[in-house]
């Protein structure tokens, strides 16, 4: 479901005038117009026409296209809530690399999530892990390009009530791993508004690094917990999506959802 959700923002984002109608877009994106509405709904928890009633109603307004176009309009709706995000995350304990050097396990599994499957893993500490990945790829791969050697018990069963936490904006704790930098650069992430998106010079100024965008955007692309650690608010200065590890179509579609979401 997700790659057709994905497909139909993309058409919206890539759209430099009027907007196509729904049908054009359900042809555009493969789907039937009623498959569209209904995997629509199912994802965002509102009707497809809302968002683009909205889209139509702010480009005419505000003389937006495009990507801005599409934005502007998810967070005019801003069904979900700013703080909704930060609120799930009850307790963060950071730890460097070089303290990490534990050798008890590291238990992970599978889960399917409103942005495509993705893994998960967690210490006895609280989630270290959560990434999406494709149907090529092999998730116990992707976590031992992340972990190393360190040993791994797989339970999916626990890592679906993990996920299905984090999405239904549930508590829950943090362990984050990583250098003294990319740390500094991740709480700052957490602690936002969750409504915010920022630059990554703002980023940088917000970690009195002004000087260090660059630095701080290899932090950014360096996380491995996913919506969590909202790497997918940080934009370009010029308003554009810039990079994303797991895809420019996956940030644009978790930039939407926590619009659009009703609590």
């Amino acid at each position: 479901m997700f790659t057709g959700i994905a497909q139909t923002l993309a058409v919206l984002a890539q759209q430099r005038a009027a907007l196509p109608s729904l049908s054009r877009i359900a042809s555009l994106t493969g789907l039937s117009l009623a498959r569209l509405r209904r995997h629509f709904h199912d994802w965002s928890g509102v009707e497809i026409d809302l968002l683009l009633n909205a889209c139509e109603v702010i480009g005419d307004a505000e003389g937006l296209i495009g990507e801005a176009r599409l934005f502007a309009a998810a967070h005019a709706l801003q069904l979900r809530g700013q703080d909704r995000l930060r609120q799930c995350v009850v307790d963060v304990y950071l730890q460097t690399d070089d303290e990490a050097r534990w050798h008890g396990l590291l238990h992970w599994g599978c889960s399917r999530s409103p942005f495509g499957d993705c893994v998960v893993a967690w210490t006895e500490i609280g989630l270290c892990h959560l990434e999406f990945f494709g149907h090529a790829q092999d998730p116990l791969r992707t976590l031992r390009e992340r972990w190393g050697s360190v040993s791994l018990v797989r339970d999916d069963a626990v890592a679906v009530r993990k996920a299905t936490a984090v999405f239904e904006g549930k508590g829950l704790a943090l362990h984050l791993i990583g250098s003294a930098f990319q740390l500094e650069v991740w709480r700052a992430l957490v602690a936002r508004d969750s409504g915010e998106t920022v630059t990554y010079g703002e980023l940088a100024s917000a970690v009195s690094r002004p000087t260090a965008a660059r630095a701080v955007g290899t932090a950014v692309g360096s996380n491995r917990i996913g919506w969590l650690v909202p790497c997918h608010h940080v934009t370009r200065a010029d308003g554009g999506l810039g990079g994303f590890h797991w895809g420019v179509d996956r940030k644009r579609a978790m930039l939407v959802w926590e619009s659009v979401r009703p609590s």
